[in-house]
């Protein structure tokens, strides 16, 4: 969907942001419609895995290790 792909002035998409805030029920969704949304960068290169694991929340760093274990490299 496009919106999984919008971004903000500073790179940041909806993938990012449900994982920066721990949002794992709406991550998982976006993975399902397209894991490539873990590949999403901001425009400082945050990811999604980055955005999660900043913040402590594991739930949602832990979905998306499951979904594509490389998104830490």
């Amino acid at each position: 969907s496009e919106v999984l792909v919008q971004r903000d002035a500073s790179g940041l998409t909806a993938a990012i942001a449900a994982a920066g805030k721990g949002h794992t029920e709406s991550l998982e969704l976006m993975i399902k419609a397209n894991p490539n949304v873990l590949l999403q960068k901001t425009n400082s290169g945050t990811t999604p895995a980055i955005a999660a694991a900043s913040n402590n929340h594991i739930g949602a760093l832990r979905l998306m290790i499951e979904t594509k274990p490389d998104v830490l490299f």
